[in-house]
């Protein structure tokens, strides 16, 4: 076995493929109590709300998505916004365009930790900037009814 591969199998475990029955693709990868998911969601498709013991927090890469947590209701635009999604805090999505969506979700359960309620479910990106030459990060910002 080469470095890179134990490397890649250390850090990076083999991502496992699912397809479910609304025509959703998604592949997994999971380390630890932290699992990444890549989707791939076909035009015209629901994902009806369901709940889980995972807190969750996603974004869009590709196209539109309806994002619904809780009560709240947000259009995800790629790299615009992002939802964030309690444990047990009911969530869904439509796409309601003739595009696939592919978005990248992060669910993380961790025995005894707590988590508290957002004031929203929803994240605007605040700003991006260089924190070293070539090394750019973007940051999120609670929507509060404030600004900057």
């Amino acid at each position: 076995m080469t470095t890179e591969q134990k490397v890649q199998e250390l850090y990076f475990p083999q991502a496992k493929k699912r397809e479910w029955d609304n025509g959703v693709i998604q592949y997994s990868t999971v380390r630890g109590d932290t699992e990444v998911l890549i989707s791939h969601v076909p035009p015209h498709t629901i994902i009806e709300p369901h709940e889980h013991p995972e807190a969750q927090i996603g974004i869009v890469l590709k196209g539109e998505l309806q994002m619904t947590v809780g009560q709240s209701t947000q259009l995800l635009t790629p790299l615009e916004s992002a939802y964030i999604a309690p444990p047990f805090v009911p969530h869904g999505a439509s796409n309601l365009t003739d595009e696939e969506v592919i978005a990248i979700d992060i669910k993380r359960l961790k025995d005894g930790e707590e988590y508290t309620a957002p004031p929203t479910y929803f994240l605007d990106i605040f700003k991006t900037r260089d924190l070293l030459p070539g090394m750019e990060v973007t940051f999120f910002l609670w929507r509060t009814g404030w600004s900057l």
